[in-house]
């Protein structure tokens, strides 16, 4: 969605192996790929030492939509997983994931669907199930100053969400905020690809 500025996206890539990522990830960064892209801090590749025992925060289910039991099954075992090397895993309490799905849709439809349509039409192909919502007409587009309250309740969200990730320091045993949280990015497994 080129040109959509009201959340930043990041396109991230996925491994079995995290030494692979790591050699992938200091690559790119030993590149210097800020002096090519100018949204890019100039921040160089560095090693850090991890604690011993990290805390991860668990959000099995957003309040949205419930997990199916393929996805709950493999949170729980990599808290299981977690565990058995020492980590901490606390439940935390999903903070209104809801409002921010729907932010995230008004601004990704700010556009009223038109760069997805154009992608979608040039391509000749069907309308994937997941993007149902950019191919609807009668998306309104807002005014710059509708845009700009928008993005003012954006901020306010995450600036909500940071707190309350902020308040973990006092649920955690290590004494510091939870370094990651866990929780389910799809309520449903991968569907087999069917080849043919």
């Amino acid at each position: 969605m080129a040109g959509q500025e009201a959340i930043g996206s990041v396109n991230g890539p996925m491994s079995r192996s995290l030494s692979a990522l790591r050699i992938l990830a200091s690559a790119v960064i030993d590149a210097e790929p800020w002096h090519l892209d100018p949204k890019m801090v100039p921040l160089p590749w560095r090693d850090v030492k991890l604690p011993q025992r990290l805390s991860f925060g668990l959000i099995r289910d957003d309040g949205v939509v419930r997990p199916n039991p393929p996805v709950r099954r493999a949170i729980d075992m990599t808290v299981e997983a977690l565990r058995k090397q020492g980590h901490e895993v606390i439940d935390i309490e999903p903070m209104n994931h809801l409002e921010g799905d729907l932010l995230r849709l008004q601004c990704f439809l700010a556009d009223g669907g038109l760069t997805i349509k154009k992608v979608i039409v040039q391509g000749n192909e069907p309308w994937p199930l997941g993007l149902q919502e950019y191919g609807e007409t009668d998306t309104l587009h807002p005014s710059t100053y509708e845009m700009w309250q928008l993005h003012l309740r954006r901020t306010k969200w995450c600036k909500e969400y940071l707190d309350h990730w902020n308040s973990t320091k006092e649920k955690t045993s290590t004494g510091r905020v939870i370094d990651a949280i866990l929780l389910p990015t799809a309520p449903y497994a991968a569907i087999a690809q069917c080849v043919s």
